[in-house]
């Protein structure tokens, strides 16, 4: 901190004591104060005056109970104006911003000192982003949140416009099942979004959006493959209003048994491999033949015959029908 910052910070923390404000006093004087970016000019009345932007970089558990509240911000913002206001000089704005844990410093400096190679990749390394909202979540005492952050991947984008303070969007990839709990609680989603808002904000850079992605996740079943033609005869059953639910599946062993609830009867669709040779089909059609005894009815489907999505139609059409194929 460069000492013109240092006697700024002593000001306003003597202002705020003076005012009785103590503990804000307290605040700002344990607090790192910044002059950032370039002087505003203002016009005003018949003189111009300098305008600057201060940060003022707070540790987790204090940004916590600090930066959301609008009085206290208020009160701090106030003494930092009168700190600074002089014939030729003005506070253009204050910014809080969370003082990044393992770097002490805000993302304002973080993007500066990334390696190159980032900069040119992402515009940005997002891991410190990351870190600090779960700190921030956990100085609130959301250790939940907390630790779906540390499991997601933040990705970073430039939002065009030209604006001062630039914007970005983030996107925070998750897993299938901490997207599916975030979903699924929309408090616990709100508490993540406002986290890496207040982590990724600084003087000259704010996120415009937060959204959550699902994981990419590469797909097991080719096209020829059981689970292929699994899918293919669960989307046909599905669209003619049979209700699914998979009983065995394996697909390694070339078999999988499916539990079909249609017109109100609970019918087994099982789809085995090969084509359905003769000898193949009179024993499964023996299988079929136990299995009605019990008055659940049995249908065989060979894969071969659900290989593309006319193929799969017309085994969902036929499973409904009790027709073994």
């Amino acid at each position: 901190m460069i000492p013109a910052a240092q006697a700024l910070r002593a000001g306003a923390a003597a202002l705020l004591d003076a005012r009785g404000e103590n503990d804000l006093a307290r605040i700002v004087a344990a607090a790192d104060v910044e002059v950032v970016g370039s002087p505003e000019s203002w016009a005003m009345g018949s003189r111009t005056v300098s305008a600057h932007r201060v940060a003022l970089l707070l540790d987790a558990p204090v940004f916590a109970s600090f930066a959301g509240d609008a009085q206290k911000v208020d009160a701090v913002r106030s003494a930092f104006a009168a700190a600074m206001r002089t014939p030729e000089t003005e506070l253009a704005e204050l910014a809080v911003v969370l003082r990044l844990p393992t770097i002490q410093a805000g993302w304002h400096r973080a993007y500066r000192d990334a390696p190159q190679k980032l900069i040119e990749d992402e515009a940005r390394d997002p891991s410190a982003v990351l870190g600090g909202a779960a700190a921030l979540l956990e100085a609130t005492g959301d250790l939940r949140g907390a630790a779906v952050l540390r499991r997601g991947n933040l990705l970073v984008a430039d939002v065009p416009g030209g604006s001062f303070p630039s914007l970005v969007r983030y996107v925070l990839r998750l897993d299938a099942a901490d997207f599916a709990a975030a979903a699924r609680d929309s408090a616990l989603s709100d508490r993540m979004k406002r986290a890496l808002h207040a982590a990724g904000t600084r003087a000259t850079e704010v996120a415009a959006t937060v959204d959550f992605a699902a994981a990419p996740q590469a797909l097991i079943a080719t096209a020829g493959s059981m689970g292929a033609a699994e899918a293919r005869l669960v989307r046909a059953l599905s669209a003619m209003g049979a209700t699914v639910v998979p009983v065995v599946r394996g697909i390694e062993e070339g078999e999988v048994t499916l539990a079909v609830i249609y017109g109100g009867e609970l019918r087994v669709v099982e789809v085995v491999a090969g084509d359905g040779d003769a000898r193949e089909m009179e024993a499964r059609i023996s299988r079929v033949r136990v299995r009605r005894a019990a008055q659940v009815r049995w249908v065989v489907v060979p894969a071969a015959s659900i290989d593309d999505e006319a193929g799969a139609e017309d085994a969902a059409s036929a499973a409904c029908e009790g027709i073994i194929l």
